[in-house]
């Protein structure tokens, strides 16, 4: 018996847009909270829709589900980034990041992509190592006029 819950994992569809946002917010205002501070939080958990959608649009966006719930979501553009990957709060440790990642080395693999990269944050990283990314470098990212280290990160699949 598997102590993870099922994961379905299928494409985002347009009408899975309020659920990833208001997933992405909590995932950053619950989760990475732990290793940022409280402005760096608020100028980090924005969202506009309408650039959202594009964003989702532009590119592949996988959506997870556990027991009918949004469990998390990923994408892959095609130079190999992984832009964004989150995880529901309620839905940590418990394969889901995982096995959207499995999905995303499969549709990269799929398209000829042979190096994933993405732009970490200090929250994530634990993670992309245990998948064997290796970081390349720390640089400094402003947004909103807060200052993050950004973990560049790879993969050769």
């Amino acid at each position: 018996m598997s102590v993870f819950p099922l994961i379905e994992i299928r494409p985002y569809r347009p009408s899975d847009l309020d659920g990833i946002i208001d997933l992405f917010l909590r995932a950053v205002r619950e989760t990475a909270s732990a290793d940022y501070n409280e402005k760096q939080i608020e100028a980090w958990a924005q969202a506009d829709p309408d650039e959202w959608a594009l964003a989702r649009a532009s590119r592949p966006t996988w959506v997870a589900f556990t027991d009918g719930q949004l469990a998390g979501f990923a994408d892959l553009e095609e130079n190999g980034l992984i832009d964004m990957m989150f995880v529901h709060p309620d839905h940590q440790r418990k394969g889901v990041a995982t096995a959207l990642l499995a999905r995303i080395e499969a549709e990269a693999d799929e398209a000829g992509i042979r190096v994933l990269h993405t732009y970490s944050s200090a929250t994530g990283r634990p993670f992309f190592e245990y998948c064997g990314f290796t970081m390349l470098l720390a640089r400094a990212a402003v947004m909103r006029g807060q200052r993050f280290v950004q973990l560049v990160m790879e993969k050769v699949l």
